[in-house]
């Protein structure tokens, strides 16, 4: 039996509530598992794809946002 890792992207989509931007109300969670090239990717590239695997996966709920705003960690970007 050969263990394997399993290195994956995770995400969410939430709304802001708009008379307490700090609150937030959790729709959608998922995540995508890497393949053995893709998270042999450096840092910086790896954070970019997990971000494009993510708009794609939820562009369905993204189609008519007018204000959207992403968050990620910027540190390795």
């Amino acid at each position: 039996m050969v263990d394997t890792l399993i290195i994956a992207v995770g995400f969410y989509l939430c709304q802001a509530d708009p008379d307490n931007l700090h609150k937030h109300f959790y729709t959608r969670f998922g995540s995508i598992a890497l393949n053995d090239q893709e998270w042999h990717f450096f840092q910086p590239k790896l954070e970019l794809y997990g971000l494009f695997c993510t708009l794609y996966a939820y562009k369905i709920f993204l189609v008519s946002i007018q204000n959207l705003i992403v968050k990620v960690d910027t540190r390795y970007i």
